[in-house]
């Protein structure tokens, strides 16, 4: 039998009795508890209390050296942050919801989910659904027939789980899950975009978008995508949009998870692999920028993933174009970012997040190998291409090979191939090796200069003028602030 007592932290046990005068009782429940039971690491900590939930996660805060953070002063939900061991850990407090322990676990989610130990921690574990014996079956079933109606976002969950955990869910739940899903609408779209991102972060996830389109959730998440599959794409494509859309998911995670960053996979692409091999001086360095979080805990694996899914949501939506023996869809890359920038405002990301997603959609379609690797003009294209997709040209150069590689598949030819994977590394090399020449050349002259040199009025030329200066610089051709002006001379002389 496992002593819960010996593995949990001993800052949870010094904390203990702080917490208990301060809530009476307290109580570690959920995710917490099934970890420890099936062995894994704990990264978050929840736990309920009978009062003073506010000031528990204060108490944490300061007892601990960490943050201090309220969730919502209304339902009396507050976080601690805290560095344990040169890793950030979340402590949540809440209220009972109910009038004690057991009530609270009864209205969980999952059974796996509904299990507590009292603080200070015995080895009397409280499993009123059953939870330990479906953990040990590997079932996940929920604590009752209204848990998905009580809390819809609980339907996002279930996914979550089942691919997390590789569990078994009996076939009558997903009715249950059916019924529940048009009521998603009366969930934020916040804690909407936390639990698709929780399921991103764990899954594979091709599986779970499959998964959450067959169970009814894609309707109601992204009503835009419901119809892909009936969109057929012709030669060279393989697929219709909705399989491709899952397959270049599918190519993006097998990259990052060989950088082990993604959720491991059983099966690589041999092409793939290769791609890896052939960009082994840029390995640390893609390592190291997504492993670079955004200031809200979220992922640049996350974007990416988000972006091979919004890429080609257009190609539904544009009217299409047949040209010769091939249906196109023009338009589709802007309007697919639109639609993930619209999106990305309405679950409320960052400005930064929205960004990098508008810009790999937008600019899915311009890793142009020609003008990439064309010498006389390569310079310029990087710049040009990074000045419109900023730091997303990273993730815009892996959506690019996964994205190629799946219009292929088979028919991929060794050319084809070598093109790809060229302009991902012209354009890894200018970011993570050339960035001040290439991407943000040193000004030789601002805007306050050239106005009150050449006596110049504001206005939009004046842009125009240092844009064409830098794009000079990165061609090699101007290198001191005395070449500038004359070149600015010139093309002053040149507009009037």
């Amino acid at each position: 039998m496992l002593n819960y007592k010996e593995s949990l932290p001993i800052w949870l046990m010094d904390l203990s009795q702080i917490l208990i005068t301060a809530c009476e009782e307290i109580y570690l429940v959920g995710g917490a508890i099934r970890d420890l039971l099936g062995g894994r690491e704990i990264d978050d900590y929840d736990f309920v209390v009978k009062k003073n939930a506010i000031d528990a996660a204060r108490l944490t805060a300061n007892h601990l050296q960490g943050d201090f953070y309220i969730l919502d002063y209304q339902r009396q939900t507050a976080r601690a942050i805290i560095l344990f061991k040169n890793k950030y850990l979340r402590i949540d407090f809440a209220l009972f919801n109910g009038k004690d322990i057991i009530e609270d676990l009864t209205r969980r989610d999952f059974t796996i989910n509904a299990m507590a130990l009292r603080l200070p921690v015995d080895n009397d574990l409280i499993d009123p659904t059953g939870g330990l014996k479906d953990l040990k079956e590997e079932l996940l079933k929920p604590c009752s027939d209204s848990a998905f109606i009580d809390d819809p976002v609980r339907t996002i969950r279930f996914v979550r789980f089942l691919q997390e955990m590789e569990l078994q869910a009996d076939p009558s739940i997903e009715k249950l899950v059916k019924e529940a899903a048009p009521l998603l609408g009366q969930v934020s779209k916040e804690r909407q975009r936390d639990a698709l991102l929780d399921v991103i972060s764990v899954a594979n996830s091709r599986d779970a978008f499959n998964y959450m389109l067959k169970i009814g959730l894609i309707s109601e998440l992204f009503p835009a995508a419901e119809h892909l599959s009936e969109v057929k794409l012709s030669f060279p494509h393989t697929y219709n949009a909705w399989d491709h859309t899952m397959q270049v998911i599918y190519y993006c995670q097998q990259l990052m998870a060989m950088l082990g960053i993604a959720p491991p996979l059983g099966d690589y692409h041999p092409r793939l692999i290769d791609a890896i091999n052939r960009l082994g001086r840029h390995l640390e360095h893609l390592q190291l920028f997504f492993c670079q979080n955004f200031s809200s805990g979220r992922t640049k694996y996350q974007l990416l993933i988000l972006s091979a899914f919004f890429h080609d949501l257009a190609k539904g939506l544009v009217e299409q174009q047949q040209i010769e023996d091939r249906m196109k869809y023009p338009g589709h890359a802007k309007r697919g970012a639109k639609l993930v920038r619209d999106w990305s405002k309405d679950v409320n990301l960052s400005n930064l997040e929205g960004d990098y997603l508008y810009s790999s959609v937008r600019m899915h379609m311009k890793v142009s190998r020609l003008e990439l690797n064309n010498q006389a003009e390569k310079n310029v294209s990087i710049f040009r291409f990074f000045k419109r997709a900023g730091e997303a040209g990273v993730i815009t150069a892996l959506l690019h090979l996964a994205d190629v590689l799946t219009t292929y598949e088979q028919a991929i030819t060794d050319d084809r191939w070598d093109e790809a994977v060229s302009a991902a590394d012209i354009i890894f090399d200018a970011y993570f090796f050339r960035f001040d020449s290439l991407i943000n050349p040193i000004p030789l002259v601002n805007g306050r200069e050239l106005m009150r040199i050449f006596n110049l009025q504001p206005g939009k030329h004046i842009g125009d003028f240092l844009e064409a200066l830098r794009e000079e610089q990165v061609s090699d051709k101007i290198h001191n602030r005395q070449q500038a002006l004359a070149f600015l001379q010139k093309q002053i002389s040149q507009e009037k």
